[in-house]
């Protein structure tokens, strides 16, 4: 069994998360409209055991969470505001998670993304890997 993870380490983990994702003007843009005031949603029956897992982020009927079963921050689908509808392991950083959402938001909406400098990294679960390198925003 996992102990869940508090709201003040989870505070910690995303304050650490903006220090990285200040280096990248675009992914803090990004990361300042879609952050939430983290709040526990069910996910049944992983979640069970700790009240449900810390949603940080919304993005229409996606969310983003930290599974502390995992130690990671995962990406999901949800059809119920309260409830996460898949489960996924991953045992991805946020900073990492944000980016690679970011760039397959920018693709699925035409937009430009930022250097895809973690293209030989696997995409989280949930997340399409974009196809090809995006033209950068940082000179904005």
């Amino acid at each position: 069994m996992s102990k869940p993870i508090s709201e003040n380490e989870l505070l910690q983990l995303i304050k650490s998360a903006e220090l990285e994702m200040a280096e990248k003007p675009p992914i803090k843009r990004f990361w300042t409209r879609i952050k939430i005031q983290p709040q526990k949603w069910s996910l049944p029956t992983w979640g069970d055991q700790g009240g449900g897992f810390w949603v940080v982020a919304l993005v229409g009927q996606t969310c983003i969470y930290y599974n502390n079963i995992e130690e990671g921050f995962n990406i999901s689908p949800f059809s119920t505001c309260g409830k996460i509808d898949e489960y996924w392991c991953n045992e991805d950083e946020l900073a990492f998670c944000i980016r690679f959402f970011y760039q397959a938001f920018m693709r699925d909406v035409g937009g430009l993304g930022v250097s895809n400098e973690i293209d030989s990294v696997n995409a989280p679960n949930g997340v399409e890997k974009p196809s090809s390198e995006p033209e950068s925003l940082e000179h904005q």
